[in-house]
């Protein structure tokens, strides 16, 4: 029976089943240092998760609150090849947005839903990565994922490539359903929220991605969690 588990930092920093798997998963252009993802969850920016399978972390997640457009960010999900076909990744985005949601409404916010970055399918290298991705969206579109038609750019957390992404968020209030309009302040919250505070991407440079005035950046109390 597999188990979902919310952990914090000093346990994760010992489980290597969970940073091998985080390693193989994602391209190194697109994977933070592990101090970051530490100092984060030691802050409260960020949510940890893991799926156990007899002792072995077998499933992973990371997920950043923003509060600037109150969503959980979802920045890394992965189910380990034995793992998968359990669900695990659906039950871990359940969870993230859980707890997230769950923190968020003790700062006085309600949650939006999930956002989350995922690599373009058409600008796939070869036709076994396209189906790669193409097989990933399918994924979170089954989770009622929809991809905004925003341009969107990961910064370069690696310091030196940024990443062409698809921006997905998954609305979990019918009520209010999510404008594309909208897009840009979002894209907004997760570069100062995130990426400025945990990456130590200048704003000026995040500014740019956005085609932003300087005179238009978030004050540094912003910037704070």
């Amino acid at each position: 029976m597999y188990q979902c588990e919310l952990i914090d930092a000093a346990t994760l920093s010992q489980d290597l089943d969970w940073w091998a798997l985080y390693d193989a998963s994602f391209p190194s252009c697109e994977r933070e240092p592990r101090t970051a993802i530490l100092d984060s969850i030691g802050t409260g920016r960020a949510i940890a998760l893991r799926a156990v399978l007899h002792g072995a972390t077998v499933g992973l997640g990371v997920a950043y609150l923003l509060k600037g457009m109150p969503f959980v960010f979802v920045a890394y999900l992965a189910v380990s090849d034995e793992a998968r076909g359990h669900r695990l990744g659906a039950r871990l985005m359940d969870w993230m947005f859980a707890i997230g949601t769950l923190r968020l409404k003790r700062l006085g916010l309600e949650c939006r839903g999930l956002v989350l970055e995922a690599e373009d399918p058409h600008l796939a290298v070869s036709d076994e990565a396209r189906a790669e991705r193409l097989k990933r969206l399918g994924f979170f579109e089954k989770l009622g994922a929809r991809v905004l038609p925003t341009p969107y750019v990961q910064p370069a957390i690696d310091g030196e490539s940024e990443v062409p992404l698809n921006l997905l968020v998954i609305d979990r209030d019918p009520r209010k359903p999510f404008a594309n309009l909208e897009g840009p302040e979002l894209i907004r919250a997760m570069y100062f929220e995130k990426y400025a505070p945990v990456n130590g991407i200048d704003p000026p440079t995040l500014a740019s991605l956005m085609n932003v005035s300087a005179p238009t950046l978030p004050q540094d109390s912003e910037l704070a969690f």
